[in-house]
């Protein structure tokens, strides 16, 4: 299966990442064909530089993205990118491009992907990427502070959790309204993505399932999953209307003893969900 990339990424910055992607999965395929079966250090290097090479390549990618003030890769988003990003391609690498010899020889998932991200972050272009992150976000603040000096900047409106609605129109789409703004969005564009595969997250699954129930999960507190997915929830709602210019205070997602999760904004299932 072939390497997917972020929905959320604009398709005119990929071709040089897709370009990367191909020419290391055809090394990494040949230099495992190399190695004797028993040499785990061997594979798991190959397995770094793959994962370095398409690291890299989508690293500058999302600078350049950035740098053009791309509207889906704002600055402020880059690091957070980057690092799914890693996830994703060694998730590809773990799940589809290694046979079960090689994943029994790198052990689990956990242990395989933390190898990877320390492989990426202790490899000699990474200083030179955090030195270009860091040109981009001069650039960034130079360009806002030229807007600011002939237009006022942005205003962040005052709202409550109470003026939001979110309504699913899909599995993977939601429009959200705040007092005369409406907007939509699917679960990546949200943050609410699981870097390992590239799809919606469990936060994602159970705040569809609060739609489907009008905004409540009742009569417990947990089990603990269901909790961090609660505050999972809680996080990614409170960062993306702060992305929307909104100022909004207090939990979205109370715990109400007796009745259980009660969302605080209205939430349910639009017209088009069903059909």
């Amino acid at each position: 299966m072939a390497l997917t990339f972020p929905t959320y990424f604009p398709k005119a910055f990929l071709g040089p990442v897709v370009k990367a992607a191909a020419n290391a999965e055809r090394e990494f395929r040949a230099d495992v064909k190399a190695f004797r079966r028993g040499d785990l250090a061997s594979t798991r290097r190959v397995a770094a530089e793959y994962v370095t090479t398409v690291a890299r390549a989508f690293a500058h990618q999302a600078c350049e993205a950035a740098r053009a003030e791309e509207p889906h890769v704002p600055v402020s988003r880059v690091a957070w990118y980057i690092e799914d990003f890693i996830r994703r391609i060694s998730a590809h690498l773990y799940q589809e491009l290694a046979g079960p010899d090689l994943r029994h020889r790198w052990g689990p998932w956990e242990l395989f992907e933390r190898v990877m991200q320390s492989a990426v972050i202790e490899s000699p272009w990474w200083a030179d990427h955090l030195a270009e992150r860091a040109a981009v976000a001069d650039d960034a603040t130079d360009v806002s502070s030229r807007k600011a000096a002939v237009s006022p900047q942005t205003e962040r409106r005052s709202a409550t959790w109470q003026d939001v609605r979110i309504s699913f129109l899909s599995d993977e789409r939601v429009q959200m309204v705040i007092g005369d703004r409406t907007w939509t969005h699917n679960y990546a564009e949200m943050g609410f993505v699981d870097g390992r595969t590239g799809k919606a997250n469990s936060a994602w699954v159970a705040l569809r399932e609060l739609a489907r129930k009008s905004g409540t999960l009742v009569g417990f507190v947990g089990p603990e999953k269901v909790k961090k997915q609660m505050q999972e929830i809680r996080r990614i709602l409170r960062e993306h209307v702060e992305r929307e210019h909104f100022e909004i205070s207090g939990d979205p997602l109370p715990y109400v003893s007796g009745s259980g999760y009660q969302a605080a904004f209205k939430i349910d299932c639009g017209p088009s969900f069903d059909s």
